[in-house]
């Protein structure tokens, strides 16, 4: 288990550099992995009322919304991606315990001569606050080293 950010840092799966290369700073990357590494250290622990406490004030933390939102609009398609002056403003107005009013775009795709597969296509504000829970998931996932597919394998 690991007991600082460093070692913490040695034990994140493969999702995890891409999340805190989207902080503007090294020192904002630092907090980052600080909060990260509290909450780790309160999920292990079993104290259910500091776990959430720390998880609140992950989520609502400005440096936390901003980079899954750096994230969130690197991984859209080129001609969706919103412009870089307008992820400030996302982030800002980003709340991980209100959600979002955004639209999501139905995509059919064809299966068959009479069938077809629902996809769904989430704009920046629903794809963020996926990355942003997602980077708590990764903070107190305790993974099975035999798991490839969750840890980047083949």
């Amino acid at each position: 288990m690991p007991e600082t950010a460093d070692q913490l840092a040695s034990e994140r799966p493969a999702g995890w550099p891409e999340f805190l290369a989207c902080a503007g700073s090294p020192a904002t990357r630092a907090h980052m992995r600080g909060m990260l590494a509290r909450i780790q250290k309160a999920y292990r622990a079993g104290d259910k009322q500091q776990f959430r406490y720390l998880v609140q004030q992950y989520l609502t933390s400005y440096d936390a919304r901003l980079a899954a939102t750096r994230l969130a609009g690197r991984k859209m398609r080129w001609d969706h991606r919103p412009k870089k002056s307008e992820l400030k403003a996302i982030a800002e107005n980003l709340n991980a315990f209100r959600g979002t009013q955004e639209e999501v775009r139905l995509i059919l795709i064809r299966k068959g001569p009479d069938k077809f597969r629902p996809a769904l296509d989430f704009g920046v504000e629903n794809r963020a606050l996926q990355h942003l829970v997602m980077s708590v998931f990764y903070a107190i996932a305790e993974l099975h080293p035999r798991q490839f597919a969750t840890r980047g394998g083949v």
